[in-house]
């Protein structure tokens, strides 16, 4: 990252959620030298449509220094770029760049760190079941569900290669009737069980444990 008279380092600025990388007000706040509320404010304030406020901003809780409960806010780069569009001055533009620099260097690195694909001994043929496979939301049925009538279920998975083997990892959704897209997913225990990440050195007995997940849930098998 250029180095400013500000010295700010990426952790001061951002961080990562598995393969996500965040910020949020409390950094914002404290690199540009303002109120939290005032940035908290001016979220909420902004002028972008539903489904970009969804997908860049989220409401978070955090202890204070004094193990008091507050909200803060979560961002994604693009919720940054936007919420900071407005500041203005050579100060402010400094900040803007380090952070660019502190969220490029961070998807660099997440990047760096992703699995190598396997060995040439366990690369499959091209007319084999695909090992590198995302589902997008399929439709599903959830046997939890008090009124089946009300409610249409989601299920997605990725397939990837991981060292000598290879992983499914699922995600549940839910939403309303006739949605083809969940209004949320989850990963708590509510909606996942034990079989919600599989790992199998054989692509086909992978793909065969995928078919049971997605039956048990009344979801068609892409493959």
């Amino acid at each position: 990252m250029p180095t400013t008279s500000l010295t700010l380092t990426v952790s001061d600025l951002v961080f990562n959620q598995g393969e996500k990388i965040r910020t949020t007000s409390l950094k914002v706040a404290e690199a540009f030298n303002k109120q939290h509320r005032d940035v908290v404010r001016k979220v909420n304030n902004l002028e972008c449509s539903d489904e970009f406020n969804a997908r860049n901003f989220a409401h978070v809780e955090y202890h204070d220094k004094k193990g008091e409960l507050r909200k803060a806010i979560e961002m994604t780069k693009d919720g940054f770029m936007f919420l900071v569009m407005g500041f203005t001055g050579k100060k402010a533009a400094h900040i803007k760049e380090a952070y660019i620099d502190a969220f490029n260097q961070m998807a660099s690195q997440l990047r760096s760190a992703m699995p190598i694909l396997p060995p040439s001994q366990y690369q499959l043929p091209a007319n084999r079941l695909p090992n590198n496979y995302d589902s997008g939301w399929l439709p599903a049925h959830y046997e939890r569900c008090p009124l089946e009538s009300h409610w249409t279920y989601h299920i997605k998975f990725q397939i990837r290669p991981k060292g000598g083997k290879y992983c499914a990892r699922f995600e549940l959704g839910i939403g309303g009737k006739s949605e083809t897209q969940p209004w949320f997913s989850s990963s708590s225990a509510e909606f996942i069980d034990s079989e919600f990440y599989l790992e199998y050195r054989d692509i086909e007995e992978l793909w065969e444990n995928v078919r049971l997940v997605l039956e048990k849930y009344q979801a068609h098998s892409p493959y």
